[in-house]
């Protein structure tokens, strides 16, 4: 369960990075493309809004293989019941 908590948080979070991106980019290279490319503060400083967004969906990720693992083992053992 709370790994769908995560990943929906994660979503939300890089919709939100994505706007701020987008904002970001239109305030301070006015559409210029090769002068967002020529300033590399500026690209780590874009990429920034996205990193709660990759957090989340690693820890999501870890999660859901420990359920699944957790499901796995208990299916194994109702199997070896029988």
């Amino acid at each position: 369960m709370r790994s769908r908590v995560y990943r929906m948080a994660g979503l939300l979070f890089a919709a939100a990075g994505l706007v701020v991106f987008i904002v970001l980019y239109l305030q301070q290279m006015d559409g210029d493309l090769s002068r967002a490319f020529r300033e590399p503060f500026f690209v780590v400083m874009l990429l920034v809004p996205f990193l709660p967004a990759a957090f989340l969906s690693i820890v999501s990720r870890r999660l859901e293989r420990k359920y699944l693992k957790m499901v796995d083992q208990i299916k194994a053992a109702r199997t070896q019941a029988q």
